[in-house]
């Protein structure tokens, strides 16, 4: 696997626990810390609208992403596991 790219590897064969790409997805994990699924039946208008709303959270300042995150999980009722990263 080159740095150059990121790694990409099918949901079908992962999900068959393919041993090669198993192998693979290790080392993709070990070496570059992330990698993208093809074949994941992920509508593509739905992709790009988390990629804008994460980009969008991400454009915040510091502070009002901490916010946004112990409303949305007050919301959810659990906060305990925020509190502690915060502190």
């Amino acid at each position: 696997m080159s740095f150059n790219s990121i790694p990409e590897f099918s949901f079908s064969l992962i999900n068959d626990r393919d041993p090669d790409t198993i192998k693979a997805l290790k080392n993709a994990l070990t070496t570059h810390g992330f990698f993208t699924i093809t074949d994941h039946g992920i509508d593509d208008d739905l992709l790009s609208a988390s990629y804008s709303m994460s980009k969008k959270f991400f454009e915040l300042e510091k502070l009002q992403r901490i916010l946004t995150l112990t409303l949305r999980w007050e919301a959810l009722g659990d906060t305990h596991h925020l509190a502690k990263k915060l502190h």
